[in-house]
């Protein structure tokens, strides 16, 4: 018997040595609700009832970017202007569209996978006619205590990242001739 209860503690011990970092890994449920929050304010703004561009519509909630992300933005926002379209400012990235129906406008599924005890994809379709939308992949990385996005993977298997310094490579170049 109490070779058996020896036994058994040596197995719980294992198994607890075993389980707990990966039960580390995980987010708890209020960190996964904390980025749930954020994709709600990033598309309440599509579904209004006036007559919004996208533009206005995004621009209405913009998710907090990691320190990395943001600094990217900061670099690419003065290349692009209204009359001089450049690959990430011909549409809207939360949409994936230049166009939407507030009206019909819609999350149609909506998937969160927290990878690590720091990182959350959001897998969002979006459907900004109405309809079937396209999948777009939200990650959120936790920095500084806060849930922030880190980058956005298209329905085509691009990144937002990517796009935006092939628009500032794109430019040092234009710039450089």
């Amino acid at each position: 018997m109490t070779r058996a209860r020896g036994m058994a503690v040596i197995a719980t011990a294992t198994l607890l040595a075993v389980a707990a970092p990966a039960l580390a890994k995980k987010p708890a449920i209020v960190d996964e609700t904390a980025v749930r929050g954020i994709i709600q304010q990033v598309y309440s703004g599509y579904a209004r009832n006036e007559p919004d561009s996208p533009e206005t519509a995004s621009e209405k909630f913009q998710p907090p970017y990691s320190v990395a992300l943001d600094a990217l933005i900061k670099k690419w926002m003065p290349l692009g202007t209204a009359e001089e379209v450049i690959q990430m400012n011909s549409f809207d990235w939360y949409c994936q569209c230049q166009d939407h129906d507030p009206q019909r406008a819609m999350v149609v599924t909506q998937k969160y996978d927290a990878r690590t005890a720091n990182t959350i994809e959001a897998m969002i379709e979006f459907a900004p006619m109405g309809g079937k939308g396209r999948l777009l992949t939200f990650l959120f990385i936790r920095e500084n205590g806060q849930w922030v996005m880190d980058d956005l993977r298209f329905a085509e298997g691009n990144t937002l990242r990517e796009g935006l310094q092939e628009d500032v490579n794109g430019a040092a170049l234009t710039n450089a001739t």
